[in-house]
């Protein structure tokens, strides 16, 4: 990576250091960065993908940032550096101390584990489970996009599935809106418990297209389209992988991402996996 580009903007990565420093004032929405900028901080974890990304872009721009995390556009694809403490995203790269970026970190396959032990099938549906800690559940579109995803996931049908994407993604505020955590969490279900209750490679494949499909960066946020499209491959946050094994620190973790992110990715990715179980206990 070129260090002598972007110098004028060190700063803007050194303050994902600095709790004292608001970040969002330090983030320029869209300033040009150069074609590739200086990056301070040693890196402890990599997302594969996110540095082959950002090592490749010719061009790169910062989008946004918040919660310890800074957003950048790295010729399409969004990467996320991610300060100390901060969630680690399926598209992060740990920023921890001053430094110069190592020519070659350790490099993470972000995707979730696939798992054998499934929960007992829900009591309640996915809208009334996300209407307790989101609003999307409250909503005519909201609503008809988790009745098509029910649907989706109890008879592992594709058509449904992509009737419940139309319906959500987009769907919500922020860098990440609602609908499309909910289409993530639906497919990190399926990537990691499809096998165990009976799905077929082709009918996961076909499940997750569907859920996250391939137009998804003409249909919603930068991030939100590549957090799908990684999705898509089972690819989900550092934290999923241990909320999967059981660990509850990780679950109150994923919970704390933005607003309501975490909130709606738990509860999807606990619905869905629930949904599958009851498909598997027919």
């Amino acid at each position: 990576m070129a260090q002598e580009a972007a110098r004028a903007h060190t700063e803007v990565f050194s303050a994902l250091h600095d709790k004292r420093t608001p970040l969002h004032h330090l983030a320029d929405s869209g300033a040009d960065l150069g074609p590739k900028p200086t990056i301070v901080g040693a890196h402890e974890w990599a997302s594969r993908p996110a540095w082959e990304w950002l090592t490749r872009a010719d061009q790169v721009e910062v989008l946004g940032s918040g919660g310890g995390m800074l957003h950048l556009v790295a010729g399409g694809p969004v990467v996320t550096l991610a300060a100390p403490g901060a969630p680690l995203l399926a598209n992060a790269i740990s920023v921890t101390s001053a430094g110069e970026i190592p020519a070659r970190p350790g490099l993470a396959n972000p995707r979730v584990p696939q798992i054998e032990m499934m929960p007992a099938p829900a009591a309640e549906g996915l809208a009334e489970a996300l209407s307790a800690r989101t609003a999307l559940g409250t909503s005519r579109r909201g609503r008809v996009g988790l009745a098509h995803l029910e649907r989706a996931l109890e008879a592992g049908d594709a058509s449904n599935a992509g009737r419940a994407s139309d319906a959500l993604l987009g769907l919500g505020p922020g860098l990440t809106p609602e609908g499309d955590d909910v289409l993530v969490g639906a497919a990190l279900a399926v990537a990691a418990a499809g096998r165990a209750v009976g799905l077929s490679p082709g009918a996961r494949q076909r499940l997750a297209a569907a859920l996250c499909p391939a137009d998804s960066d003409r249909r919603t946020t930068r991030l939100s389209a590549t957090l799908l499209r990684l999705a898509a491959v089972g690819a989900g946050p550092e934290a999923m992988g241990r909320v999967l094994g059981g660990d509850g620190a990780a679950r109150l973790e994923l919970s704390r991402l933005g607003a309501t992110s975490g909130r709606a990715l738990l509860a999807a990715t606990d619905w869905s996996l629930s949904a599958l179980s009851a498909r598997a206990r027919r």
